[in-house]
């Protein structure tokens, strides 16, 4: 070969992975894209996070909100059966008064 043909040839593939269209240019659109896709779904990763700590939440304060309530109503029930406790009569099996046939029969 000869030396210009050498040159030509280094000259070639010179301008060629100059110009981008040579084979190892090819890569790095991808690498960029896989890159940019990374962030994005490291973007959308912290954004479920944040929303399923919101959740964790609103759980936490919904059992709270629960528990307040069973024993609300709890103290109600207590309150409720105190109160019928305090103003029942105690039934008798004798009326305290007498019948009015028993009131008729002694007077004939």
């Amino acid at each position: 070969m000869s030396r210009n043909a050498c040159s030509d040839r280094a000259n070639a593939t010179r301008s060629t992975s100059e110009g981008g269209s040579s084979p190892l240019s090819a890569p790095e659109p991808s690498v960029e894209s896989i890159t940019a896709a990374s962030h994005e779904q490291n973007d959308r990763i912290a954004q479920v996070a944040q929303v399923l700590t919101r959740m964790d939440d609103v759980t936490q304060q919904n059992a709270t909100l629960v528990e307040e309530a069973a024993a609300a109503a709890e103290g109600i029930a207590e309150q409720s059966s105190a109160l019928l406790r305090a103003v029942s009569v105690p039934r008798r099996r004798q009326p305290a008064w007498p019948h009015r046939r028993c009131l008729r029969d002694k007077r004939r």
